[in-house]
Formats: structure tokens, C-alpha cells, sequence
């Protein structure tokens, strides 16, 4: 008899499905959603309908939300639906403090397509895409304007990558109604990297180029 309810009891947990993580998943004063809390919706994402409820929704009718894995904030609308992916918020001059409300936001690959994310901007005082993610690299609003490029990477140009610049592509100053005030071309690599016993090369994270200067240790 004993067996038997011992043979049961197995039966049914190795019968029961996963528990799901929560939605949002509460850590003191943490609240971050798992992906699983979302669902595909023609080329986007949307927060399952059922947890619409959790969301709380500025003026604007818009809420934000941390998704846990890969880590990631976003808007959403009173619908759910994930209205500017990807939110930088790491620094001052960016979300919530980028200047005039204009943040910066990244837009993940499609699916199925190994490129890398793209860049792009929105108005932060009702998440409205003002740039669609359409370039290689965005640097904050500053004065009034802001620098992307095409086709360009982004050079450390000090050992701590304190200071960085924009080369190899061509670049433009966006204003802050998305507008093109001008285009120009980007100096190259070699050109950044031509003082005197420097070299290019990749930062300490192996992720950024850079433009590591001449050692005076004659072992490196």
C-alpha cells in the first residue's frame, strides 16, 4: 500500500508542470517581469493581458517595465504592447535626465537575424519614437543636437573609456524633432589612432575598439 501512494506521489510531480516565474517578480524594491510574462504580437511584444492590471500608467497613458532576462527596460501602452524597447537609462544624460526628454533607445535584432541591436530616439514625455532605430551608434543629446552614424563604431580614446569619439562612417546632427540638420563623414580609424606609438586595438572588455597607447615596458 505504502509503495503504491510512494509510486503516485512520483507520478504526479514528475506530471506537474514548472512553476512559472511570477509577473512581475517582487524583490523588496525591485520589480522586474520575466520574458515569459510577455507574448509575441505582429513583430512586437505585449504583456500578457491577464497582468495589465500590475502596470501603473502616467499621464501620457504609458507604463515602464524591467524584463529580467536579458535585462532590458520598456515602454508599454495601456494595451500592453512594448512601444520603445530597450531604454538606455545607465547614465545622467540619459532616461530619465536626457536633456529636453529625448533618450536614446536600442531595438534588438529581428528574429532569426544575428545583426546587431540598432539605435534610435524618443520623447521621453510620451514615448514617441522621434528617430526610428535605424543606426549603428547614438550619442546623447547635448546642446540642443544630437550625433548618429552609419556603418561606424565607437573609439575608446583614453586606457578607462572615460572619453570615446565616433569613426569610420558617415554621421549626422539630428535635432530634437528628429530632423537632419546636417551630414558629414566620419574621420577613419588610422586617423584617430596616429599620434606617435599608438596603435589600434580592443579595449580591456574586448568589446570596444581603442586606441591603446605606446607602452614604456619593453615586455608588453
Amino acid at each position: 500500500m505504502m509503495l503504491r501512494i510512494g509510486l503516485l506521489l512520483v507520478s504526479l510531480l514528475l506530471g506537474a508542470p514548472a512553476m512559472a516565474a511570477p509577473c512581475p517578480a517582487v524583490d523588496g524594491a525591485t520589480v522586474e517581469w520575466a520574458a515569459s510574462c510577455f507574448a509575441a504580437d505582429k513583430g512586437g511584444r505585449r504583456l500578457k493581458p491577464q497582468y495589465l492590471k500590475q502596470l501603473r500608467f502616467d499621464r501620457s497613458g504609458h507604463a515602464t517595465a524591467v524584463i529580467s532576462e536579458p535585462r532590458e527596460l520598456v515602454a508599454l501602452d495601456r494595451q500592453g504592447r512594448v512601444v520603445v524597447p530597450g531604454i538606455r537609462h545607465a547614465g545622467d544624460f540619459d532616461y530619465p535626465d536626457a536633456e529636453g526628454g529625448i533618450g536614446r533607445f536600442d531595438a534588438p535584432p529581428a528574429p532569426g537575424r544575428a545583426t546587431a541591436p540598432r539605435c534610435g530616439y524618443f520623447d521621453s514625455r510620451d514615448f514617441r519614437i522621434v528617430v526610428p532605430a535605424g543606426y549603428a551608434q547614438c550619442q546623447p543629446f547635448a546642446k540642443g543636437e544630437a550625433i548618429a552614424c552609419q556603418e561606424c563604431v565607437s573609439v575608446c580614446t583614453e586606457p578607462e573609456c572615460q572619453d570615446s569619439m565616433l569613426v569610420d562612417g558617415d554621421g549626422v546632427a539630428l535635432g530634437p524633432d528628429g530632423a537632419v540638420r546636417r551630414r558629414f563623414r566620419l574621420p577613419d580609424m588610422k586617423a584617430v589612432c596616429a599620434s606617435p606609438g599608438s596603435k589600434a586595438g580592443k579595449t580591456y572588455e574586448g568589446a570596444r575598439p581603442h586606441c591603446i597607447p605606446k607602452s614604456d615596458n619593453p615586455f608588453k
